[in-house]
């Protein structure tokens, strides 16, 4: 694994060169084991997504000067949790990040408190539940309708009256703050400027769960080898996860593009290899 991951190491920085070339990327991360001799550590897997492919880094800290340095010179949208991470991120890095929020966080949030307050989370999560349906109908435009449009014109259309009837009926609860439910409540008011950002910018993804579905592979995978247990076994899982979920991504068999890529580096070192779809999108733009 350890020569394999030199012949992928350019293509691993070429995937995260080409993510950065988009106006969206999600971002996340998740925890992760360094089990050197003596003592057990825990780090970060970071996750960067956008443009069909994924990019992996771990790192010892989930500090925002670790967010930054991961996001280099990257202008664009940020869509995240709530993190404070990503804030600090956000300021210290040199190029234009701007934040948004994710609904599957906000919805998780209501979820979590459905046994203590039924009818209200019930309430809260009918609402969301009719964001996302919307976003459905905008993912199959009628014939002839450009899909940003469409997602623009429906996004104003739809989701903004229900966006607006859920803060009415957010700001109209009487509940205690530290209740379960007031939490909930306010974890999405406190955000609610970032959550409402996707309506006016139809690029935008209503979540990142997009990222999430990326890290799902490394989280089973960390189940059973628990982690790595040398530093350059962070940096080999990193790059070796990237080739594979990418692959994943677009639809390429992650065996066969983890071959192309090494013996196109055998053949000539130094080589970047992205994946059949990507290469035809690039093909296109030199065209």
């Amino acid at each position: 694994l350890d020569a394999l991951a030199d012949h992928v190491e350019t293509t691993y920085l070429g995937i995260k060169h080409w993510i950065f070339g988009a106006d969206v990327v999600g971002m996340d991360e998740t925890t992760w084991r360094l089990m050197e001799t003596g003592a057990t550590k825990k780090w970060q897997m970071w996750a960067i997504r956008g443009r069909g492919a994924m990019w992996f880094a771990l790192r010892d800290s989930r500090s925002g000067e670790t967010a930054a340095g991961l996001l280099e010179s990257y202008s664009g949208w940020l869509i995240t949790d709530g993190c404070p991470s990503y804030d600090k991120a956000a300021r210290l890095v040199p190029g234009e990040v701007r934040l948004s929020g994710c609904w599957a966080h906000v919805r998780r949030k209501f979820v979590d408190v459905e046994s203590n307050d039924p009818e209200r989370a019930e309430t809260a999560l009918n609402l969301i539940g009719k964001l996302y349906d919307v976003e459905k109908k905008a993912r199959d435009p009628d014939e002839g309708i450009a899909l940003m449009g469409w997602r623009r014109y429906l996004r104003e259309t739809e989701s903004k009256s229900i966006l607006k009837e859920l803060q009415t009926w957010a700001v109209n609860q009487r509940v205690l703050p530290k209740s379960a439910i007031g939490k909930a409540i306010t974890y999405m008011m406190e955000r609610w400027e970032r959550l409402e950002l996707y309506i006016e910018h139809p690029e935008l993804w209503i979540d990142n769960n997009p990222t999430e579905r990326g890290i799902r592979g490394p989280v089973v995978g960390r189940k059973n080898h628990y982690g790595s247990r040398s530093r350059r076994g962070t940096e080999v899982a990193a790059q070796l996860y990237t080739i594979f979920e990418t692959a994943k991504i677009c639809g390429v068999d992650p065996r066969e593009y983890l071959k192309r890529v090494v013996m196109n580096d055998i053949r000539s070192p130094n080589t970047v290899t992205l994946p059949a779809p990507i290469e035809a999108v690039l093909s296109s733009l030199d065209g």
